[in-house]
């Protein structure tokens, strides 16, 4: 997923529109992408921000997540973290 997202940041793949968007954008507002996509997301999931240590520890605490925010969070987070790996951040 990080690979697909870098080719995409740097222009190689993707929509015609996308590619020449981003092979003008200068390289330096390319972690910013990254960083309101990641801000944009965790507005809706806070979960996905940080290491996720306060959503293990509820389910080592037997409170009950429902599945369908659990994966829902698995897909956030992979995508957040391919988004900031790609466009330079840590992740």
């Amino acid at each position: 997923t990080a690979k697909l997202f870098k080719n995409i940041f740097e222009g190689n793949i993707g929509p015609k529109p996308s590619r020449e968007a981003f092979n003008t954008l200068p390289a330096r507002f390319l972690p910013i992408i990254g960083g309101l996509t990641c801000g944009f997301v965790g507005i809706f999931y806070p979960q996905i921000l940080f290491f996720g240590y306060d959503t293990l520890n509820k389910l080592l605490e037997n409170n009950t997540l429902p599945t369908s925010l659990l994966l829902v969070l698995l897909v956030a987070k992979t995508f957040t973290t391919a988004i900031c790996a790609s466009s330079g951040l840590v992740g």
